[in-house]
């Protein structure tokens, strides 16, 4: 119940200190126009800026799964061919197929 008294007391005193000043329409259709532009420049570039934020994480993003599915096409590819060519570069005496195994590595001392 106090609580309610000082609102009204102080609502009270706030009508009696604004309303008694002229109001200029004048000064208000300027304040209401430069809000309405500030706060529509302010939606434009937090869109702006939003947008393209967005448009460099897609991006990267995108040339991140291009490389790892390129990489694992290119993967499958070798794994499945005959003809791979990065096996031209093992020695054919010890390969799978042919049942025998390397000889042991060299013990350095």
């Amino acid at each position: 119940m106090a609580s309610l008294k000082k609102i009204f007391i102080l609502s009270g005193i706030c009508v009696f200190l604004l309303l008694p000043q002229g109001a200029d329409a004048n000064a208000a259709s300027k304040i209401a126009d430069k809000t309405i532009e500030f706060t529509s420049k302010t939606a434009y570039y937090v869109t702006k800026y939003t947008l393209k934020g967005g448009w460099f994480i897609l991006k990267k993003a995108s040339k991140g799964v291009k490389a790892v599915s390129t990489s694992v096409y290119r993967a499958a590819g070798d794994a499945f061919s005959k003809n791979n060519r990065n096996r031209d570069s093992y020695n054919s005496d010890y390969y799978e197929d042919g049942g025998t195994l390397p000889p042991p590595p060299q013990i350095q001392d």
